[in-house]
């Protein structure tokens, strides 16, 4: 049906397809949008029978209006099809999300309670589920939990919908006893065949829950008949048995969920979500509560001078006001900048120690995958000019707390307040500032308080890219005009300006100028951070293609805070990319993930340089546990994807690109390269679909040309892809300097105008 219209809907790919019928990505040409369609195959709808359930799914999920319930927008049929049309939802399901050992806490009450609501709404209208599963949950790419497939709901009262054109017994087909279902999800009652109500849905979301808590489902076997044995017999152990990091009670309500007596379990949805939604809240106090009287505890001895290492977890937030969450992570970031400067300190990097974020992880874990001996945990309760923090420091080895303190102030001694946090701390391990330890380990960035306030809130929203870019950059803008001279705001407007320039959101030569003159005031402010001298080298970089400035400030930017891990992948990656030294730029890329061993970037940019150096195999050797550990990252499924293509692996490497275009929200990144994989596996006719994509994309808003050379090259169409290269130049497009070192322009190599743009650009 690909390129075939159904009435005012054109099919433009197929998604998925179900024991019921197929689904399709379709443009509704009357309203100009996307959506999905899903039809029943002609086959399938030559049966009345079957038929009948089709509608049954649509009446019942139509009848529903839930946030976290897929929309219906129409039943139609057309050319002998029938078929509905529902929201496209974007994004990546739970089956794809969960890892080996579950997902995070936080995470898990996130994607929980979504849930338990949307079952609640269907169940207040009379309708079962009977079929959810990780796979028919969707986490969109706006955060957003879905449900996406009511295809074996029962209508437990049929009139709860008051259409008398349906009756009990057109409704409620499988009356009969037979078994309809995804056997591991299936409750008891379900696989024998007898009569169903709401609790089958309860206690298909306690396998949902065991699942999403530790990575394997409660009920296991080698074949079908033996998982549905294991459901009928076997008690499931509590998941805190697997997970130290889990509370207890959620074991609790998981095996009272998974109760097989109906009678035995959760008697209404409701109750699981009251009672999660009381454990999250219980979580929040009793993590945050610490802090004592405000006298140092008594602690054990010093941490030897070999183990002196730390990491700074995300101080939580327990203010009244739960947007305040930017306040806390600022909080937490002033202070391990600080002891990032301590001589002898090794300190791990931001991105690691906020992957604890939202979790209550055990010391013992947080010192296993960072490498630390001591571990700074805390809270921040702000409320009007008042705040208190607390903070404690605990070593890894016995879990004894080396010191603890709370501080009540107000909002105006913040900075001090993370001076005297750090100072206590280089005391009790007994490190110091190079002699200079009178000397406060951070400065007072800004004496205007609210100008502060907006630039923590504009790094918040900056850490989240996308979008956030756009909301740091107000923010930003709005701490400059309470405080000119505020250096690190200043900073922060360089690097939201670059970012999206880089990232393919505005035109280099709109943003770019603008990026470096932001820079270059930060650092007549303060020439003494590193983070100017980064930003700075970035826009030489990207789009001065000054290779020597770049390398100057990257190196400057290392001197001032060897620890700063963007400087360090940027000036691998600059390395790589325009002095082609490849070795250098690989010990670079591997000092920044030693520095921050869970961030996802920087295993990307070491990868990378494997790519330039042809090195393939070894990209997916280093990129297959970032995506176990990081599934909805993009980037990481972007870059796997590439060390697949090009080593012709065009299935895996499709699979992968597929993914990422998904979970980037069809970046014209991942896009690309889907396009290129697709031309070089001899599916021309989707690869040309992905080019005028993006080519309708260019003409309505910025798309970096660089971009729309790939899959023209393969499919061999070399005068067409130098002109974009041509266009890349004469805009600045930063994805130029990777021109010496990309595989997918080899072909390109011997081409005099290839050559020529070459020598223009001047490479070192």
């Amino acid at each position: 049906m690909i390129g075939e219209r159904l009435g005012h809907y054109r099919i433009l790919k197929k998604l998925g397809a179900g024991g019921m019928g197929e689904v399709y990505l379709a443009e509704d040409t009357k309203l100009r949008r996307r959506v999905a369609l899903k039809a029943l195959t002609l086959e399938m709808a030559s049966r009345p029978q079957r038929l009948s359930r089709f509608r049954r799914e649509v009446l019942a999920v139509a009848a529903l209006n839930h946030p976290n319930i897929v929309t219906i927008y129409a039943v139609e049929e057309a050319n002998g099809v029938h078929f509905f049309t529902m929201e496209l939802v974007e994004g990546i399901t739970l089956d794809r999300l969960v890892t080996s050992g579950g997902i995070a806490v936080k995470r898990l009450f996130n994607v929980a309670i979504p849930i338990t609501e949307a079952l609640a709404a269907a169940h207040e209208r009379g309708i079962a589920h009977r079929d959810l599963k990780p796979g028919n949950i969707m986490l969109s790419n706006t955060g957003h939990v879905k449900i996406l497939d009511f295809g074996l709901a029962r209508l437990l009262e049929p009139d709860t919908l008051r259409d008398g054109a349906e009756t009990a017994a057109t409704l409620n087909l499988t009356r009969d006893g037979r078994v309809v279902g995804t056997v591991p999800y299936m409750s008891p009652e379900q696989l024998e065949g007898r009569e169903l109500d709401q609790r089958t849905d309860i206690f298909s979301l306690g396998v949902v829950l065991h699942e999403l808590a530790t990575g394997r489902r409660p009920f296991r076997g080698k074949s079908s008949v033996a998982v549905m044995s294991s459901i009928l017999r076997d008690r499931p152990q509590p998941v805190t048995e697997y997970r130290s990091d889990l509370p207890r009670h959620l074991g609790r309500i998981i095996l009272l969920c998974l109760e097989k007596d109906p009678r035995r379990r959760y008697q209404s949805i409701l109750d699981v979500r009251n009672e999660m939604e009381a454990l999250r809240d219980e979580l929040t106090v009793s993590e945050l509560s610490g802090g004592g009287s405000g006298a140092a505890w008594a602690v054990p001895p010093a941490t030897a001078a070999a183990e002196r290492s730390i990491a700074v977890l995300p101080f939580v937030n327990i203010s009244p006001d739960p947007e305040n969450e930017y306040f806390s992570d600022g909080v937490t970031e002033e202070i391990l900048n600080a002891l990032s400067q301590l001589d002898g300190l090794r300190v791990a990097a931001r991105t690691s120690s906020f992957s604890f974020k939202g979790r209550s992880p055990e010391v013992a874990e947080v010192g296993a995958k960072l490498k630390v001996s001591t571990v700074l945990e805390g809270s921040v309760r702000r409320a009007g000019s008042r705040l208190r923090i607390a903070a404690q420091l605990i070593d890894v080895a016995d879990g004894y707390h080396l010191w603890s303190e709370r501080y009540d102030r107000e909002v105006d001694d913040i900075f001090a307040i993370q001076d005297e946090i750090a100072s206590a701390i280089a005391g009790k391990l007994r490190v110091t500032l190079s002699g200079e330890e009178k000397r406060p380990l951070l400065n007072r960035p800004t004496d205007n308080m609210h100008a502060y306030d907006l630039y923590l809130k504009g790094r918040f929203y900056l850490e989240q890219r996308g979008e956030g870019l756009r909301q740091g950059y107000k923010f930003f803008q709005m701490a400059l005009a309470l405080d000119p001279e505020f250096a690190l705001a200043h900073t922060g407007m360089a690097d939201a300006l670059s970012l999206a320039a880089y990232y393919s959101f505005v035109p280099p030569r709109d943003a770019m100028p603008q990026a470096q003159a932001s820079a270059r005031r930060a650092l007549e402010l303060d020439d003494s951070l590193a983070e100017p001298h980064n930003a700075l080298a970035f826009t030489l970089f990207c789009y001065d293609y000054d290779w020597q400035g770049a390398a100057r400030e990257f190196r400057r930017a290392l001197e001032l805070n060897p620890a700063c891990v963007p400087a360090r992948y940027w000036y691998g990656f600059y390395l790589m990319s325009a002095e082609r030294r490849f070795e250098d730029a690989t010990g670079e890329n591997r000092k920044a993930v030693q520095l921050d061993p869970l961030a996802a970037y920087p295993s990307i940019l070491l990868a990378v340089s494997f790519i330039g150096s042809r090195n393939f195999s070894e990209v997916v050797r280093i990129l297959r546990p970032v995506v176990e550990r990081d599934p909805a990252n993009f980037l990481a499924h972007r870059t796997l994807g590439l060390g697949y293509l090009f080593q012709s692996l065009h299935q895996e490497a499709i699979a992968e690109l597929e993914l990422a275009v998904t979970l980037a929200a069809r970046h014209p990144w991942p896009l690309s390269d889907l396009g290129m994989a697709y031309a070089a596996a001899g599916r021309k006719e989707e690869a040309e679909a992905v080019q005028e994509e993006m080519l309708e994309r260019r003409r309505k808003s910025y798309l970096q040309p660089v971009l729309l050379t790939q899959i023209p090259l393969t499919l061999g169409r070399k005068d067409e892809a130098l002109g974009y290269l041509e266009q890349a130049f004469e805009e600045r497009d930063g994805l130029l300097a990777i021109l010496e070192v990309w595989p997918s322009l080899d072909p390109l190599r011997d081409e005099p105008r290839f050559v020529a743009l070459a020598e223009r650009l001047a490479f070192p």
